[in-house]
């Protein structure tokens, strides 16, 4: 691919387009709004919560027990939150009525005190809800990791599943445990003072300074289910790292092509989007591949007819400077798509 436009991929768009082109048009396209659902505020509510209680640079509140813990959360989720209807500045669009309601005793309360069972003893992270964009090949890759133990863990946190955990081998499939434990290394290697607290043996150290990503296969991530308080560990290699590549590389295809056609699945029941969706479908709108001028189509990668893919992980990998907070003026010559960073909680 010859002077590829760079643009940003996260897991949650990954996801997207691998689950339903159109769910990935909507959303990153027209930048259709998702809907604030119950299960997505309380996810969100509760996810905040870990992360001031896990964040190294604050003081921890000296809870008496996880009972209280939980009864404190839950009651300014009540206070504060199912008062209003509203989180983020989003109307909370409930499934059935009292449902906010109920989300303070069947999601917020056991959530939060299976967090503080699990994390008021254990070690404290050396660093909490880090924001990472890597540059890796032809892409950049980034998220937001929600706890950075030392040796080398990291942990996110997950408030879906059910009451029960996912199996190991679903974990190890995710895509954001893939990004994550490339993104982990390179972090490392560009924050001295960060990877002086993870304790990194000296093989580990030189290995660091030699190819961060020799030590991707050394790191543990852990999915914490927090409906049930139990972790699920998954180790990647470079070649999911490669095969992720290779991915984008498929949907870039597609995007180039203006494919964006429907999958209809069960997962339709839980898509965000799925309004605007049912709306289009209604109408007989869908985006199907169609040859099209070059200057008026949604063009995110040079024209190619053949997709680029990777037998190894390319050389180049860099740590890219976070611009989400400097004021810039957007650019006229491609288009906004990807250009900033998101964090949203699965």
């Amino acid at each position: 691919m010859n002077n590829p436009l760079t643009l940003n991929w996260s897991a949650s768009k990954l996801k997207s387009a691998s689950e339903c082109m159109y769910e990935f048009y909507l959303k990153y396209v027209e930048k259709i709004k998702g809907t604030m659902s119950v299960p997505l505020s309380a996810g969100l509510y509760i996810h905040s919560g870990c992360e001031k209680f896990n964040n190294p640079n604050k003081k921890r509140v000296n809870w008496k027990s996880a009972q209280t813990y939980a009864n404190s959360r839950a009651g300014s989720w009540k206070r504060c939150i199912a008062s209003v209807g509203k989180y983020a500045g989003q109307d909370i669009v409930e499934g059935f009525d009292g449902e906010i309601w109920a989300a303070a005793e069947g999601i917020v309360k056991p959530c939060s005190e299976h967090f503080f069972e699990s994390f008021s003893e254990r070690e404290p992270p050396i660093s909490s809800e880090k924001k990472f964009n890597i540059q890796v090949g032809n892409f950049r890759l980034n998220g937001g990791i929600d706890y950075i133990d030392p040796r080398l863990r990291f942990g996110d946190f997950k408030t879906g599943w059910g009451e029960n955990p996912p199996g190991e081998e679903a974990v190890k499939n995710d895509y954001q445990f893939t990004i994550y434990a490339a993104a982990l290394p390179i972090i490392l290697a560009n924050n001295p003072e960060l990877a002086a607290k993870s304790k990194l043996t000296s093989s580990q150290q030189r290995a660091l300074r030699k190819d961060p990503l020799d030590l991707m296969e050394e790191v543990e991530g852990y999915y914490y289910h927090l409906k049930s308080g139990e972790f699920v560990t998954a180790r990647k290699t470079r070649h999911d790292l490669v095969e992720l590549l290779n991915t984008i590389e498929s949907i870039a295809i597609r995007v180039e092509q203006e494919d964006f056609s429907h999958s209809r699945a069960w997962v339709c029941n839980r898509c965000l989007v799925n309004i605007a969706c049912y709306q289009d479908r209604e109408a007989g709108k869908i985006l199907i591949p169609k040859k099209s001028d070059r200057k008026n189509n949604l063009l995110l990668f040079p024209p190619r007819e053949t997709m680029e893919l990777h037998l190894d992980v390319p050389s180049n990998l860099e740590l890219l400077v976070n611009k989400r907070r400097e004021k810039r003026k957007p650019r006229t010559d491609q288009p906004l798509l990807f250009l900033d960073d998101e964090s949203v909680p699965a």
